[in-house]
C-alpha cells in the first residue's frame, strides 16, 4: 500500500470538506451576491476609466503592482499536522510522492488565479501599449513560467538551514519577477524570456550550493499553520469557525448603547441580545460590508449599479442579523431565570431590527452623498429596504427554538 500517496488523498478530501462546509456558509451570508453586484460595478468602471486614463499614466508600474503579488506569493499547502513530526518522520524517504502532489496541487490552484488576473489585466495592458503588446498567449506564458519559478523557489526556500539566506532568496524571488514583468511591458517576449532564465539561474545556482535539509518539517509545519491561519482567517469574516477561538470583543465606542436599556425583567433578553451583537463577530461582519457597500456607492457614477450595491449590501446585512435569532438558544442560564421564553425571540428580533435600521440609514446617506444621478424612483430604495427589514423582524418572532 502507497501510505504517502494514501495519506495525502485522505488529507486532500478531508481538506475539501472543510472548505465546502465553510463556503456554504458564506454563500448563506450573501457573499457570493455581493461578489456579483461587485464585479458588475467594477466591470463598468473598468471600461469607463481605460478611456479617461491620461497619457502619460504609468502603465508599466502599474500593471507590474497588480500582477507581481498572484505571481510571487506562492505557497505550498502541504495538509502537514504538528503529529506529522513524529509519526511520519521515519518515513521521510519515502515522502517525495507526497510532497509533489502537493507541490502540483498548490501550483495548479494559483495558476487558475494567475491566468484570471492576466486575462482581467490584458484589456488595460492593450491599451497602454497599443500595437506594441504582446500577444496574450505571450504574455499568459511568461506569468505562468513565473509562477512555476516562484512556487520552486519558495518549496526550495523551506529546506535551507540558513534563516538569513531564506529572506535573501524571497527578495531576490520578488526583484527577479518584477524585472522580468518590466521586461515583458516594455521590451517584448525575447527580454522577458531573457530575464526569467537568469533569475532562473542565480536562484538554480544558489539553492546548490547552499545547506538545506532533506525535508525541513520545522519549517513546513510553521508555515502550513500560517496557511491554516490565514484560511481560518478569511472565513470567519463571514461565519463562525469551529477551529478558532470565538472572539469576544468589548467595543465600548458601541457599548454606551446598552446603558440606555431600562433595568427591567422584561428587557433581559433585549440587554443580553443587545450586548451579544455588539461584543461579537457579527457586528464586525456587518461593519465590514457596511464600509465597503458605503465606499462604492460613494463613488458609483451609474444609479443602477448604486442600486445593485444597495439593495445587495441592504440584503447581505439583513441574513447576517437575521442569525442572531439562534444566539443563546441553548443557553443553561437563562433557563434557569424566570424569564419567559418566548421574549427571547422577540429580543432578538428587535434589537436586530434596530441595527438594520442604523446600516439603512448609513447606505441611505452614503447614496445621497454619491456621485451617481438620483433618478425619480431612488427614494423606493430605502422603503423596499425598510420592508424588507420589517420583514425579517416578524419572521425571526415566529421562528422556533
Amino acid at each position: 500500500m502507497n501510505v504517502p500517496g494514501h495519506l495525502w488523498r485522505q488529507r486532500y478530501k478531508a481538506h475539501l470538506q472543510l472548505v465546502s462546509r465553510y463556503t456554504r456558509d458564506m454563500g448563506r451570508s450573501g457573499f457570493f451576491n455581493f461578489l456579483l453586484f461587485g464585479v458588475i460595478a467594477l466591470a463598468f468602471f473598468y471600461s469607463n476609466a481605460m478611456d479617461e486614463l491620461p497619457a502619460d499614466f504609468p502603465y508599466t508600474l502599474f500593471l507590474t503592482g497588480l500582477l507581481l503579488g498572484p505571481i510571487a506569493v506562492s505557497p505550498v499547502r502541504t495538509l502537514l499536522r504538528e503529529a506529522d513530526t513524529v509519526f511520519l518522520l521515519p518515513l521521510e524517504g519515502s515522502m517525495a510522492g507526497y510532497f509533489r502532489t502537493a507541490f502540483r496541487y498548490s501550483f495548479i490552484g494559483q495558476a487558475v488565479l494567475v491566468a484570471i488576473a492576466v486575462s482581467l489585466l490584458f484589456p488595460l495592458y492593450r491599451h497602454g501599449f497599443g500595437e506594441e503588446a504582446q500577444p496574450f498567449l505571450s504574455v499568459l506564458f511568461v506569468a505562468l513560467a513565473l509562477k512555476f519559478a516562484n512556487q520552486l523557489g519558495n518549496w526550495k526556500e523551506a529546506s535551507l538551514t540558513q534563516p538569513g539566506l531564506r529572506q535573501l532568496l524571497f527578495a531576490v524571488r520578488w526583484i527577479g519577477t518584477a524585472f522580468t514583468l518590466v521586461a515583458l511591458w516594455q521590451w517584448g517576449f525575447v527580454a522577458a524570456a531573457v530575464a526569467f532564465l537568469l533569475l532562473f539561474a542565480v536562484l538554480t545556482l544558489v539553492h546548490r550550493r547552499a545547506s538545506s535539509y532533506p525535508v525541513h518539517w520545522t519549517e513546513l509545519l510553521a508555515r502550513e499553520k500560517r496557511h491554516q491561519a490565514v484560511f481560518f482567517l478569511f472565513f470567519s469574516w463571514f461565519t463562525d469557525v469551529d477551529e478558532l477561538p470565538t472572539p469576544v470583543r468589548r467595543r465600548r465606542w458601541l457599548s454606551w448603547a446598552t446603558r440606555r436599556v431600562r433595568f427591567r425583567s422584561d428587557r433581559s433578553y433585549f440587554y443580553l441580545y443587545a450586548l451579544s451583537l455588539i461584543r461579537s463577530e457579527l457586528t464586525g461582519i456587518v461593519l465590514r460590508l457596511l464600509v465597503i457597500a458605503c465606499v462604492l456607492l460613494a463613488t458609483s457614477t451609474d444609479p443602477y449599479a448604486a442600486a445593485a450595491i444597495y439593495i445587495g449590501a441592504a440584503l447581505m446585512i439583513q441574513v447576517q442579523l437575521s442569525a442572531l435569532r439562534e444566539a443563546h438558544a441553548h443557553a443553561v442560564m437563562p433557563a434557569l431565570y424566570p424569564l419567559p421564553a418566548a421574549t427571547r425571540l422577540h429580543a432578538a428580533a428587535a434589537v436586530a431590527f434596530r441595527a438594520q435600521l442604523v446600516a439603512l440609514a448609513a447606505l441611505t446617506a452614503a447614496l445621497l452623498l454619491g456621485s451617481a444621478p438620483h433618478p425619480l424612483w431612488l427614494p423606493l430604495l430605502p422603503a423596499a429596504a425598510l420592508a424588507a427589514a420589517a420583514w425579517m423582524r416578524r419572521r425571526m418572532r415566529r421562528a422556533r427554538d
